[in-house]
């Protein structure tokens, strides 16, 4: 029998992507990640990054690959299942629901500036933020 699916996910680089976005200093939004995906190459939106971290969509080898390398990690980081038995483990000793988990998982927001770059139509960069 195929397997396609891992537990009731389908992914297992999701929960990942999302502790290691999570951890760039600043915090990346699913915005600015999937912004630098696009200055990239690849056409990754805001919706499909929250698809793919929920465990929804199916992530493709050369999305996993693009995200790995803007991320500073490794594939094989990625694929690392040991994140869901931290959190099966977490969540079960904490006693937070569902809903009270994702309130303590709220990132600040980070607005987005882009520029025009000369290569041509529809190109843009994401501008560096001013050191304040």
């Amino acid at each position: 029998m195929y397997k396609n699916r891992y537990s009731d996910r389908n992914n297992i680089a999701g929960l990942n992507i999302k502790r290691f976005r999570l951890q760039k200093d600043p915090r990346w939004s699913q915005n600015i990640l999937a912004a630098k995906l696009e200055v990239n190459g690849l056409s990754v939106n805001k919706n499909a990054i929250q698809r793919i971290e929920s465990g929804e969509r199916f992530v493709t080898d050369i999305e996993l690959k693009a995200i790995a390398e803007l991320l500073d990690v490794s594939v094989e980081q990625l694929l690392d299942e040991s994140v869901y038995e931290q959190k099966e483990a977490g969540a079960e000793n904490s006693g937070l629901n569902d809903s009270e988990l994702k309130k303590t998982e709220s990132t600040q927001k980070t607005q987005i500036q882009y520029r025009q770059t000369a290569s041509g139509y529809g190109s843009r960069e994401i501008a560096e933020k001013p050191e304040e």
